[in-house]
């Protein structure tokens, strides 16, 4: 998933689409969620993965409403 993302973003990049300050682009949405597994430290696994992912969702332009882990 991780490299997934890195892709698009790169692609995503060379296509102008990052832009600087990441501007709201209105109407566009996106909900993050990342599962866990074991019972090492539950949801302290997730929210990592969940915050880099929101990131970059965000240098897209899009409005995150929430995270799930």
């Amino acid at each position: 998933m991780t490299a997934f993302v890195q892709n698009n973003m790169k692609a995503a990049n060379q296509k102008g689409c990052v832009k600087p300050a990441a501007p709201i682009i209105y109407g566009k949405f996106a909900v993050c969620f990342a599962t866990f597994g074991g019972p090492h430290i539950g949801v302290g696994e997730a929210r990592p993965m969940t915050l880099w992912l929101r990131s970059a969702i965000e240098h897209l332009g899009f409005i995150v409403l929430d995270e799930w882990h």
